[in-house]
């Protein structure tokens, strides 16, 4: 019998057994399926925002002998165009935050070390960018308030223009610190610690600086979508060679306006 025959007598063969085979088991139960059926994400788990914000700062850097008084002193004071956009995952509770900033008029006065005194020319240029990475472990993002550490790089640029005296900085700095959010019906509000343990300066004492910087705003919430804050930041870093020390520090207060999608 050729291969084709054998195959055609065993196929009728298994079908007239089945009904006889199926006799002799019970009924199979209902197989769970590989997947919850509500594995999907939602939708409403990815949230973002996009705000701008007015920085009103004060600036200032000291150089002299380390643990003597500064032989270069320079202050200014600073209006700042400042945007930012973010991501959240609220099913992870981590957040992608990404922030600029360009000053839009400097003004100020410089200390020579000889004793010499000048002004700020409008040449300054402040600004800066960063980008954050956050995990909220502890809380929710989703239900409004949420705690944990962020990881993140900044790029800070100080050049109050000083006729005569090189003050152009630029800073490459790593980010590590807290970040606390609480959002209510009317009201929100954000907090972040964050520690610099590591800059590279160009410009300064040495190519290393590290330092601490600081946010919190309150904001209010007209609408579900909208949140008008106010609050104010801190930065602060320092380099040393041993034999001089440098700090440079920012502060001010801030007014955003931010909507949420």
């Amino acid at each position: 019998m050729n291969r084709t025959a054998k195959g055609i007598v065993a196929a009728i063969f298994l079908c007239t057994s089945l009904p006889a085979i199926a006799a002799d088991y019970p009924e199979y139960p209902e197989l769970r399926p590989a997947y919850q059926q509500d594995w999907e994400r939602a939708d409403d788990d990815i949230g973002f925002e996009f705000g701008t914000a007015y920085w009103y700062s004060w600036g200032g850097r000291n150089s002299g002998p380390t643990g003597g008084a500064s032989t270069f002193a320079l202050r200014d004071t600073s209006s700042i165009a400042d945007i930012h956009g973010r991501i959240d995952d609220l099913y992870t509770n981590t957040y992608l935050l990404a922030r600029a900033g360009i000053s839009l008029n400097t003004t100020g006065t410089y200390t020579l070390p000889a004793g010499g005194e000048g002004g700020i020319a409008p040449q300054s240029l402040i600004g800066y960018s960063s980008i954050d990475y956050g995990w909220l472990p502890l809380g929710s993002l989703k239900e409004g308030h949420a705690f944990g550490g962020l990881i993140g790089y900044q790029y800070w640029k100080e050049n109050p223009y000083t006729p005569g005296v090189n003050t152009d900085m630029d800073i490459q700095a790593l980010r590590l610190g807290l970040r606390a959010t609480a959002q209510f019906e009317q009201f929100d509000l954000q907090s972040e610690l964050v520690a610099v343990p590591y800059a590279y300066v160009r410009g300064g004492l040495t190519n290393r600086a590290y330092g601490v910087m600081s946010e919190t705003m309150a904001g209010f919430r007209p609408t579900e979508n909208l949140s008008l804050r106010f609050g104010g930041r801190a930065w602060y870093l320092e380099n040393s060679n041993g034999t001089n020390t440098s700090n440079l520090f920012r502060y001010g207060l801030m007014a955003e306006v931010a909507g949420r999608f």
